[in-house]
């Protein structure tokens, strides 16, 4: 099921981690052997390395983090498309442009995982927003003004991949990826 993963272009876009603007999002131990990712049960891709491998002189913007978990049940999938940021305040939270970094990356991954796609059953994808937005405030007014946020700003949308909806999820960093 990974073996085209282990060649170009998107052997080289793999990662250990999603992390990025000092934000991560873990993997729970399940997931990891001896600390470390397990390869047979997750991938991890960074889609901006691989827009910005090519020879383009305005590279698309697109999330952090492109995550595939092998579920128990054989040939079942879960995707998860993390863009992690380090907001001081509101003023730092352009939603056009997170909107925007979701919709290119979900464009890629229809076009670079077509065959790996036709390969598995997807059960879910995932849009996480993962920010720092209001952490130095206590922890009901963070969650207050936090829920408000993302019901202004990404409740009333929802981006499509195939026939599965993708609503992008604002969350408070940090944020874990547990299933398997």
């Amino acid at each position: 099921m990974w073996k085209q993963f282990d060649a170009e272009p998107l052997f080289g876009i793999q990662r250990q981690s999603c992390e990025e603007n000092g934000v991560q999002v873990t993997l729970c131990d399940v997931l990891l052997d001896h600390g470390m990712l397990d390869a047979d049960h997750v991938r991890i891709f960074k889609p901006d390395a691989f827009f910005s491998a090519r020879i383009v002189s305005n590279p698309p913007k697109s999330v952090d983090c492109l995550v595939i978990v092998k579920k128990d049940c054989p040939g079942e999938v879960m995707i998860w498309l993390i863009e992690n940021r380090d907001i001081k305040n509101r003023e730092g939270f352009q939603s056009r442009e997170i909107e925007e970094k979701f919709k290119t990356t979900l464009e890629w991954l229809d076009e670079h995982f077509k065959d790996f796609l036709t390969t598995v059953r997807l059960v879910s994808i995932k849009a996480w927003f993962v920010t720092t937005l209001y952490q130095h405030m206590n922890e009901d007014v963070q969650r207050r003004r936090f829920r408000g946020l993302s019901l202004d700003v990404f409740q009333s949308r929802t981006l499509r991949f195939g026939n599965l909806p993708v609503q992008i999820e604002p969350l408070l960093s940090p944020q874990q990826i547990c299933y398997w």
